[in-house]
């Protein structure tokens, strides 16, 4: 079904073009009196054009949504002439909706409202999406605090817990002469074998710590205290991790007596602290991501709201003006016709490039040497920076995963060249042998320094080594003040031991 209007003002032609937009129009006089409804909008409320012109606006609302949207998005049309807003509306079945709308006014000579035009287009499965991350960002946060006041816990019993004490001679071998009857059960030796044997306790540190152990434990002679970490051997064969905290008693004279100390099992500590690491990285690029993505959808929802939706509607207008000046000659004709042409294809071109930054279906027909050679070819006629590519043995069949995480980066360090590098030429090289495949970006621009890149830990940086180390692969850094950047990723399409 075309547009429909109770007052056709404009002509058929160009109601039947506003039928082709993808959003949903509908037009109201300054009583809020639809007179206009395009076939977007019979689609995405669920009215027809005869059952929808000539009906107040508040068709579309529920009875309780009528005097909030009134007062928030009606209302302050008198004071604005554009008004995007979000809003819940109400389908022909009774189902809820949500729209993005963008409210548009109209005025007479002196300055009344005369008509409201509404640009909208359903985003109620975003809208739910949304509302279910956030619901399931506040359930991650209540596991996280619980998480946290449990690991709290667990370090204070650890630290300040059941802990081996002991006395020691404060020099030679540093032999026990006294250690507490809780060693049975913390490490599972009887506590006179520490006292019978002088070096029952330095034979069962750790080979690999024991000489650090024992530098630290000697320098104590002049410091006092002390405090080391290191691995104590347990009566089973395994290893705790233990800490090991001692002070030196003087006599009047300040003559060194004795040594007392206390050995605390730390294991649990150790892995817990490796546990809360991996968390905090994983809670940072969770965030991180759900920021990027959030941007990424308002820079789409930008371009196709306020570049696309206004080429469309300048074609709109300039084939309206065809229509009603049609050219007198053959030549007039086919230069109007020229120039809808190529705005149709600057259309088309855009469409095609956010599609493709969304997804790339080049990847699965084509593969991903000829995919990143058509991003290459088409980033640079975009913006005329000098890119070159190069594919060089790169294997037939490369899993999917792994290309799509190798194009993805590659986005990504082309992306970073546009924005800071400053650069003139870029080389893109893809190359391969049978038990890996290489990507190689490398430009001639500003550089930076990459110390200081991995301690801000960008957001970009995270997303590369994130999407590298889930296929198993390893990125390399390598640029310096003045003197360009090269990135290095190498992903393994083989295990070692050949599967």
């Amino acid at each position: 079904m075309g547009l429909k209007s109770i007052k056709r003002r404009s002509p058929l032609r160009e109601l039947e073009l506003l039928d082709l937009v993808h959003d949903a129009i509908n037009a109201a006089d300054a009583n809020g009196i639809f007179h206009t409804w395009n076939a977007a909008a019979e689609r995405l409320y669920g009215y027809s054009a005869e059952e929808a012109l000539g009906q107040h606006f508040s068709l579309l609302l529920f009875p309780q949504d009528i005097s909030t949207l009134t007062r928030e998005v009606i209302e302050p049309l008198s004071n604005s002439d554009v008004q995007d807003v979000v809003v819940r509306n109400r389908r022909k079945d009774g189902t809820e909706i949500f729209v993005a709308l963008r409210l548009s006014v109209l005025r007479d000579a002196q300055g009344n409202i005369e008509h409201i035009i509404g640009c909208s287009n359903d985003i109620t499965e975003r809208k739910r999406a949304e509302d279910a991350l956030k619901r399931e960002i506040e359930d991650r946060k209540k596991i996280q605090e619980a998480l946290q006041s449990s690991e709290q816990r667990l370090r204070h019993l650890l630290l300040f817990g059941p802990a081996v004490l002991y006395t020691c001679r404060p020099y030679g071998d540093f032999g026990a002469t006294f250690v507490s009857p809780n060693a049975q059960s913390l490490f599972g030796y009887d506590p006179a074998d520490f006292v019978r044997e002088p070096n029952f306790w330095v034979d069962r540190i750790h080979p690999d710590d024991r000489d650090r152990v024992w530098a630290e434990i000697t320098k104590k002679t002049s410091t006092g205290r002390t405090s080391v970490e290191y691995r104590f051997r347990h009566a089973d064969g395994g290893y705790r991790w233990v800490r090991d905290t001692t002070a030196i008693v003087y006599d009047e004279d300040g003559k060194a007596v004795e040594m007392i100390g206390h050995m605390t099992d730390v294991t649990l500590e150790k892995e817990s602290e490796a546990v809360r690491r991996e968390h905090e990285r994983l809670q940072y690029f969770s965030e991180a991501l759900l920021s990027a993505q959030e941007a990424e959808r308002k820079r789409v929802s930008r371009e196709l709201h306020d570049d696309l939706n206004q080429r469309l509607g300048a074609l709109i207008l300039e084939m309206g003006a065809v229509e009603r000046h049609l050219p007198d000659s053959a030549s007039h004709a086919r230069k109007a016709w020229t120039s809808l042409k190529a705005h149709v294809k600057d259309i088309s071109d855009e469409v095609r490039r956010i599609a493709l930054q969304l997804h790339s279906a080049g990847l699965e027909h084509f593969g991903l040497a000829a995919t990143l050679r058509q991003e290459c070819t088409s980033l640079a006629g975009r913006t005329g920076l000098l890119i070159t590519f190069r594919a060089r043995a790169v294997p037939d069949e490369i899993p999917q995963n792994v290309s799509l995480c190798l194009y993805r980066v590659a986005q990504e360090c082309l992306r970073n060249v546009l924005k800071h590098a400053k650069a003139k030429r870029v080389s893109v090289t893809l190359s391969g042998k049978s038990s890996r495949i290489q990507l190689c970006v490398k430009d001639d621009g500003i550089g930076f320094d990459p110390e200081e890149a991995r301690t801000r830990m960008t957001l970009g940086l995270i997303s590369m080594n994130e999407r590298l180390r889930q296929v198993n692969g390893s990125l390399k850094l390598n640029s310096s003040p003045g003197r360009g950047t090269r990135i290095e990723c190498v992903v393994p399409l083989r295990l070692e031991d050949g599967t």
